[in-house]
């Protein structure tokens, strides 16, 4: 028996010494199969739109939050995974999570209706709109998110519930993938969006959901936005469980209050600090024009507020309207002639305004349906409390009560007040939302100072930020100097929300763009000499890996660049260029050109970001087009000039 066996071990020996000789061989060919079988990988099936339709309706819910029994409106929301999780949009569902006395109705489009649902993680630090919820039931679709790239010009659809009308589809094409102020990505859609839209998804033409619908402009033509998936990606991320509604509620208050005390202490307070410079403007805010009638003059406010509108109709009442990126703070300053008899002083401990009916009272009377909640009055009305009012002391211009002192700028729009009172409103308009109101007296008039947020745990921030209009209120064009001079490319066109950087120690930040490129400055902290080129090395790295988020260049695997020393605005610098070549698509290819002048009291990095599809379509070589955008920006560095200060 034993010597049979011999042959078939020296056998066995053999095909081993075989494999261990050729192992490198193997792994090869296994490689190259595996590669081989990925090239031959059919890509993803286009769908038509009502393929889409008809492949994920299912995927997408009707949610609808009511107020005692009361519609307060309907969103929609998707399925992202079988263990029936939902994504939708913060705002949606908000008033379920400020309002104790709301309920929540999810329909799915087999018509099956849940009412008990359990709500995740909801927005972060940034604000970011968007909120999981998960309900018992097994989806018969799903809507996965995708961070794939996303092409201006991409087909894409919209699934949602439009004004009340049940899976509705609309069609479109990709306008435009922006940065949001906050530090998220949006996708601009063109496809018809209206109330009912927020949280559903966008969907590619491979049935993919590349974003999450959250907001519209009203005064604009077909501009409509949605959260890019990554952002759906990294709120699950943060691993936070699934609560019931109650105990959700309580840890939304919480975490709410904690990012009012990171937006008081990153931008209220030392914005507070540094008004006593003018010059030096605080990181974070930006100086937005309010205009009272013919009289118009500067307040400083976060980045997060988009626009400032002048009020029209009452002949009696000026008004300015300044409203935040997704409209959950809003400022109001208004101007009236002061009917109050005596000193406002005098009127500390009453109201000033009466209860007020929500806004959705109109529309449910509208409907005929008011008749039924209205013995639930308490819930739809809201709760002004006493106010707090004092006289100024003109020695040093400032009032205090027990909400701390305030002081007002001798040379600010408010350095002739008497008076001021101060109050805050509950449930203010909407269900389970907050204000902050001042009323200051200056002679004849008075000004009414409101400052609203949906979130009623943001309250300590109100107050900080409409203690910060105050005091900035009055600065003049002329005394907001800018701190630098320089002459750019014609076209460039300053961003009306401020770009953001992860510059560390950056204290100023300005962005430029037009269709080709961005560029952006960035005051910084002085450097040592000995440090220069490592912290240049440092920024250029930093600019780098954020040139795949600055909407110019996706997916980038490799750069390749070069770094030069050059007297910058007179002061010893650093100028470095770099390529960025997309793996999949030459066309997203991005040029990207930093310099940096480091002084003895401050630092300048000057940055411009570009795609590159427009070289090869100008008729140029890339290499002398490239050239003639290097030397441009070397001029360019060389005409900066900061300004003392």
């Amino acid at each position: 028996m034993v010597p049979r066996l011999i042959p078939i071990l020296q056998e066995m020996l053999n095909v081993f010494s075989f494999v261990r000789d050729h192992l490198s061989f193997f792994v090869r060919l296994a490689l190259s199969l595996v590669v081989s079988a990925a090239a031959d990988a059919k890509p993803p099936q286009a769908l038509t739109p009502d393929g889409i339709f008809k492949t994920y309706k299912s995927a997408v819910v009707r949610i609808e939050v009511s107020l005692r029994g009361a519609s307060l409106g309907v969103g929609s929301g998707f399925f992202i995974s079988k263990g029936g999780e939902i994504v939708t949009s913060l705002h949606v569902i908000r008033p379920l999570l400020n309002h104790p006395d709301t309920d929540i109705k999810i329909k799915l489009a087999n018509g099956k209706i849940f009412h008990s649902v359990r709500v995740g993680a909801c927005s972060d630090r940034r604000g970011v709109d968007l909120c999981l919820l998960k309900i018992n039931a097994t989806p018969t679709s799903l809507l996965p998110m995708t961070s794939a790239d996303v092409t201006p010009g991409e087909s894409i659809v919209a699934i949602g519930h439009p004004r009340g009308l049940d899976f509705s589809i609309s069609t479109g094409i990709v306008s435009a993938i922006r940065a949001h102020p906050a530090g998220w990505n949006e996708v601009q859609i063109d496809a018809a969006i209206s109330p009912g839209n927020s949280g559903g998804p966008i969907i590619n033409r491979f049935g993919q959901a590349i974003g999450v619908v959250y907001q519209y402009e009203r005064d604009g033509q077909n501009l409509n936005f949605g959260i890019r998936g990554d952002e759906v990606q990294r709120l699950r991320s943060a691993g936070l469980s699934f609560l019931e509604v109650k105990d959700a509620r309580k840890d939304f208050f919480e975490r709410s209050k904690r990012l009012a005390k990171y937006e008081t202490d990153t931008w209220v307070k030392p914005a507070l600090q540094s008004l006593s410079d003018i010059k030096n403007r605080p990181t974070g805010l930006k100086w937005m024009k309010a205009q009272l009638g013919e009289v118009s003059f500067l307040i400083l406010l976060p980045n997060i507020f988009q626009i400032c509108e002048k009020g029209e109709g009452d002949a009696d009442v000026a008004s300015t309207t300044c409203s935040s990126a997704g409209g959950d703070l809003v400022v109001t300053l208004q101007k009236r002639h002061r009917s109050l008899e005596g000193s406002l002083a005098s009127y500390r401990g009453r109201r000033l305004v009466q209860p007020r009916l929500l806004n959705i009272v109109d529309r449910l009377e509208t409907e005929g349906v008011w008749q039924e909640s209205s013995s639930q009055q308490a819930s739809f009305t809201s709760r002004p409390s006493p106010s707090r009012c004092s006289a100024f002391q003109k020695k040093s211009v400032a009032a205090s009560d027990e909400s701390g002192p305030i002081t007002i700028r001798r040379n600010g729009f408010f350095q002739n007040a008497s008076a001021i009172c101060r109050f805050e409103t509950e449930n203010d308009a909407e269900p389970g939302a907050i204000s902050t109101s001042q009323w200051i007296e200056v002679g004849d008039d008075f000004f009414g100072l409101n400052v609203w947020a949906a979130d009623p745990a943001r309250l300590v921030f109100l107050q900080g930020l409409s203690d910060l209009i105050l005091t900035s209120a009055g600065h003049s064009s002329d005394e907001v100097r800018p701190l630098y001079r320089t002459k750019l490319r014609a076209g460039l066109k300053r961003d009306s929300l401020t770009y953001t950087t992860n510059i560390e120690g950056s204290n100023l930040t300005d962005s430029y763009s037009d269709d080709l490129s961005r560029v952006t400055i960035v005051r910084s902290a002085a450097v040592h000499p000995s440090l220069m080129n490592r912290t240049f090395a440092k920024w250029a790295a930093s600019i780098t890996n954020s040139g795949t988020n600055s909407g110019t260049s996706s997916g980038a695997v490799s750069r390749r660049g070069a770094v030069a020393s050059i007297d910058v605005a007179r002061q010893p610098g650093r100028i470095g260029t770099w390529i960025l070549p997309h793996p999949d698509d030459p066309r997203k290819n991005a040029l990207i050109m930093v310099s940096a002048s480091f002084g003895p009291n401050e630092s300048w990095l000057l940055y411009e970001i570009q795609t590159l599809p427009h070289h090869s379509e100008s008729g140029r070589s890339p290499s002398k087009s490239i050239a003639t955008d290097l030397e441009r920006f070397r001029e360019w560095v060389q005409n900066f000039e900061p300004l003392s200060r």
